[in-house]
């Protein structure tokens, strides 16, 4: 689910101009990272504009296939606010790709690190758009959980296990956070966290014995499952993570240059 926190006016200033850059073909507009956690209005607030089609979002072919094979495209938008301007960067994603990206089929970090997070949902255009995203938003916590707790040996709570895979799910990108910005994540939104956790660990998906209250559990796991997770975290996921990054970011520049309309 979406976090509790109350969207800005800012936040929904932007969400409205992408509405009106793009036209019906958008069907959602989630907003997360560190402008949503801060609340700082110098910052470039970070959105997902949902689709249910690349091609009518573009209306061109190139484009559109470009979003298709390697998600999301990444551009940029102004407005001008009371006392100075906001600034978001809004990435274009697939209805179909959100429930890839955050499923337990989804092999690396790219979306399910993200979207296990905080997210507020800012717009979306009926209530079966709003119940698709709120299902994957669900997923990105349950694939998020499944991936780091095999590596966190005993007892864990919510603070080791969530700093533990933020860290985990940073380092796997090409422009890693620093590490003291990663280690602050989880204090914004400890009780968030604390809760998620507390939620999935009652009813663990993935055939783990869980026993817990209060957002603490004993878990106990297959030692060859715990090798393996530490060898996907270590080799393969980052190293998959960083070729993606590097790609999106060879076309970023190339992709803002033009967009049609929806």
């Amino acid at each position: 689910e979406p976090s509790a926190r109350p969207a800005s006016t800012a936040l929904h200033a932007l969400a409205d101009a992408v509405r009106a850059r793009h036209g019906a073909a958008v069907r959602a507009v989630i907003v997360y990272g560190s402008f949503y956690r801060t609340r700082d209005h110098r910052g470039i607030v970070d959105l997902y504009v949902l689709v249910h089609s690349y091609r009518r979002f573009y209306g061109r072919r190139a484009a559109a296939l470009a979003n298709r094979v390697l998600p999301p495209n990444v551009f940029s938008l102004r407005i001008d606010g009371p006392d100075q301007p906001w600034r978001a960067k809004y990435a274009v994603l697939s209805l179909a790709d959100l429930k890839r990206g955050t499923s337990a089929r989804a092999f690396h970090s790219y979306f399910w690190g993200r979207l296990a997070q905080p997210v507020g949902l800012l717009y979306a255009s009926d209530a079966r758009v709003a119940a698709a995203v709120h299902a994957a938003l669900a997923d990105a916590v349950r694939t998020f959980l499944a991936r780091v707790v095999p590596l966190v040996h005993g007892r864990i709570d919510a603070s080791a296990l969530w700093r533990r895979g933020l860290a985990l799910s940073y380092a796997a990108e090409l422009r890693a956070e620093r590490r003291e910005s990663v280690e602050r994540l989880y204090d914004f939104d400890a009780p968030y966290y604390e809760a998620i956790t507390r939620a999935v660990l009652t009813n663990p998906p993935w055939g783990l014995d869980c026993i817990g209250d209060a957002g603490t559990a004993r878990v106990w796991f297959e030692r060859a499952l715990a090798s393996l997770g530490r060898m996907r975290w270590r080799s393969e996921r980052a190293r998959v993570a960083r070729e993606r990054s590097l790609a999106r970011d060879e076309r970023l520049e190339s992709a803002a240059e033009g967009v049609g309309r929806g």
